[in-house]
């Protein structure tokens, strides 16, 4: 899906606002499914707790960051860091 996003023509707000938005979703589905089926564990959910305000920071320094780069440099860089991931 990101990479189908990044090669399209769409402005970067629009495509990073899609992206949100998808992934939030992807989030409830799954801490749904989790819950109907039982998987849903207390570790987890700790360690989530516990990672909430890295992650907030994180996007807000994202945030701030958002409008500095040129949309060259957020496709490159996104793409950068999909490989990275997938390699990892």
């Amino acid at each position: 899906m990101i990479f189908y996003e990044l090669s399209g023509s769409a402005p970067i707000a629009t495509m990073r606002a899609s992206f949100m938005v998808f992934f939030a979703w992807v989030d409830v589905i799954a801490l749904i499914s989790f819950a109907i089926t039982g998987t849903l564990a207390a570790r987890p959910l700790l360690i989530a707790v516990a990672l909430v305000l890295p992650y907030l920071a994180a996007a807000g320094i994202g945030a701030k960051l958002f409008g500095r780069a040129s949309e060259t440099f957020y496709r490159r860089l996104a793409v950068v860091i999909l490989a990275a991931v997938a390699v990892a």
